[in-house]
């Protein structure tokens, strides 16, 4: 992951079917919209059909079933939209947060339970984010044609320079910068990202900011450094103006913030 995608964790937790389960039991229920029926096949190969098509409410162990389930020789990509569905219900059953029970641990050594973790991921307000992912069909990259994928590392850098930009390694490039954005568009945050790393630079933080838009993409920082990635991108965003920073952030080179001039040139890319 650090390599290729320029992140990096330092934990990881599993859960079991009954984990999840008792993670979920606060919600009581949850609407879920399916494109095709959901079929988990047993180890002795006895086939169960756990849903059909369309929106239905669920009971908790049978959100549960529908998200573990899974046939011989099933692709991960014919799983990709269920996923996404389940979570959508969760995410609207969960709304504002559930209410945390007394015994869930709220201090920083109880971020490592993974039980413990995701209850209290559950008391605050949820959004879903599926990560595009393309199968790896090249028989050079994937000779045993193996049920493999390709992540879109800029989509990949975009998000979690946005939620957990500690997990971003840097991936050794000489400068990493904070992007602002006052679109609220993840087209525009995707492009301004991928141009960045084409050129070199690193994107350690994204924000969506609440700001009056500027036709000019700015670069804030020291001369050297706005000059250096003045250079770097070219006209790759457009316009381009410089100013000091006056609140730098440690680690972090240079805040540009996009422009609509930027922003007209990656929607146009994008159609």
């Amino acid at each position: 992951m650090q390599g290729l995608l320029d992140v990096s964790f330092v934990s990881v937790g599993a859960l079991t079917r009954t984990e999840l389960i008792n993670v979920f039991a606060p919600l009581g229920g949850v609407d879920v919209l399916l494109d095709r029926p959901v079929v988990s096949v047993a180890v002795d190969g006895t086939p169960t059909q756990l849903a059909g098509p369309g929106e239905q409410s669920f009971a908790i162990d049978r959100v549960v079933d529908i998200l573990i389930a899974r046939r011989p020789n099933e692709k991960e990509s014919e799983r990709f939209a269920r996923h996404r569905e389940v979570w959508n219900g969760v995410v609207k059953r969960v709304g504002a947060g559930v209410e945390l029970a007394p015994e869930v641990d709220t201090t920083p050594a109880g971020l490592a339970d993974a039980s413990n973790f995701m209850r209290r991921v559950l008391g605050g307000a949820m959004q879903v984010w599926q990560l595009s992912a393309a199968p790896v069909l090249d028989k050079t990259l994937n000779p045993k044609r193996v049920d493999m994928y390709s992540l879109d590392r800029a989509e990949v850098v975009m998000v979690f320079a946005s939620v957990a930009p500690s997990a971003l390694s840097g991936a050794d490039l000489p400068v990493s910068v904070m992007i602002d954005s006052p679109f609220n568009d993840p087209i525009v945050s995707r492009a301004a990202v991928q141009r960045l790393l084409d050129a070199g630079i690193g994107v350690a933080v994204m924000r969506e900011v609440s700001a009056r838009e500027e036709s000019a993409t700015t670069v804030a920082g020291d001369d050297d450094v706005t000059s250096a990635i003045n250079e770097a991108l070219g006209d790759s965003f457009g316009t381009l103006q410089t100013t000091s920073w006056d609140a730098p952030v440690s680690g972090v080179a240079a805040r540009i913030t996009l422009g609509s001039q930027f922003a007209a040139l990656a929607r146009d890319d994008s159609q």
